[in-house]
């Protein structure tokens, strides 16, 4: 994670920030594609 000061953070993934990450990478594709779902566009939006 590339935080606003530019300082890079190690982060250690647990199983479920990784099922999370997966599931954020996955939404991505989809919104590539053009396939986007409303609550993933919030998730998204909160994670910025």
């Amino acid at each position: 994670m590339v935080h606003a000061n530019g300082k890079l953070k190690v982060v250690v993934l647990t199983p479920k920030d990784r099922k999370l990450l997966e599931g954020i990478n996955r939404s991505l594709e989809d919104i590539r594609k053009g396939r986007i779902k409303p609550f993933l566009a919030k998730e998204l939006r909160r994670h910025k």
